[in-house]
């Protein structure tokens, strides 16, 4: 934060770790957006959106919590994954959200393509059919489930129709 000359206010890090090691992806002055705020409360305590509310509506209540609260504690290791579709459609419901909110580490899912919207195949971020947020305490379990959600087709978790079927009234699966 000092080398962007960040004094106060939001700020976050993006890192991505692979067999490589870390790098550094993003760093800005403003909110991170892709992991909820849910999740983040399991992972902190606390989150980004009513922190940075506090610091603003009652700049010493917060002075005074962060100084009481003393160095930075986690209360369970957080992980967003980006579900990766090479498929486009429209969407047209999400069957599998049931069996992966029953992964134990299940915190929350976001929706980047909702019900009626036309899903490209991912290139990006910003095509990303969603992301769903991993949050424990157990950092095996945390991995296990990360495995499981990844080693899902798109077709088990997204109803799409597809150029296709529209031509024979069929929806994809």
């Amino acid at each position: 934060m000092q080398a962007l000359q960040i004094a106060e206010g939001p700020a976050h890090a993006e890192i991505i770790v692979d067999h490589r090691g870390p790098v550094l992806v993003d760093f800005g002055a403003r909110l991170q957006g892709a992991m909820s705020a849910r999740a983040r409360t399991m992972a902190l305590g606390h989150n980004h959106l009513t922190l940075t509310t506090w610091r603003y509506a009652d700049p010493n209540g917060f002075g005074e919590y962060m100084r009481l609260r003393g160095p930075y504690k986690r209360n369970a290791h957080a992980l967003g994954v980006s579900l990766i579709s090479d498929t486009a459609g429209v969407v047209t419901g999400y069957p599998g959200l049931e069996t992966i909110q029953k992964l134990p580490s299940f915190a929350d899912a976001i929706a980047s393509f909702p019900i009626g919207k036309k899903l490209v195949p991912r290139v990006d971020l910003a095509s990303t059919p969603g992301i769903v947020c991993l949050v424990n305490g157990d950092m095996t379990q945390l991995e296990d489930d990360d495995r499981k959600l990844r080693a899902r087709r798109m077709d088990q978790v997204l109803e799409l129709v597809t150029r296709d079927s529209e031509c024979c009234g069929l929806k994809q699966r």
